[in-house]
């Protein structure tokens, strides 16, 4: 991997974000096996069994996996955007209420188009921030959302939505 000073912004995020999916990923496999060992009372073939599965599933993601919209027919991987592609299409959003939920939010910034991702932040202490990172299918759709969704309401919050900037 290149060095940390070498990367841009974006890419210093998607490496913190796929360190951070290790740990999760790590923690979970942990949990997992100790429900495992304690209702079943096995565990010697267990920790192979769960390697194989990462494995098996850790090139192709977990879309590809389970055949969602990240599969592409007949196996083939999809083309996936270019950095510049995907900042093109993301939106940052300040202003949301601390209680929305993750489906809320998704269903409200539906209203711009298809949303490939979306990121509601939290602070240090586990609790919402009020922020998320939006990220459409298509760049139009990000620009619509800024046109269309900034300044709109959300259970009486009034959103500000802005272009991403990943810099």
């Amino acid at each position: 991997r290149p060095s940390v000073a070498s990367m841009s912004a974006y890419e210093r995020a998607m490496e913190q974000e796929r360190q951070r999916l290790a740990a999760a990923r790590e923690r979970n496999g942990e949990f997992v096996r100790a429900k495992v060992e304690e209702k079943t009372g096995m565990s010697r073939d267990l920790d192979r069994a769960f390697d194989l599965a990462f494995e098996a599933g850790r090139d192709r993601g977990p879309q590809g996996r389970l055949g969602g919209p990240g599969a592409a027919p007949g196996g083939k991987k999809r083309r996936r955007p270019e950095a510049d592609d995907l900042a093109a299409c993301a939106v940052y959003v300040r202003g949301l209420p601390l209680d929305v939920t993750w489906s809320r939010a998704e269903q409200h910034f539906a209203r711009a188009g298809d949303v490939r991702r979306l990121k509601l932040y939290k602070g240090p202490d586990g609790r919402p921030k009020g922020d998320a990172l939006v990220t459409y299918a298509r760049e139009a759709s990000a620009q619509r959302a800024v046109r269309e969704l900034h300044g709109s309401d959300v259970f009486g919050h009034v959103l500000d939505v802005s272009p991403a900037d990943f810099s």
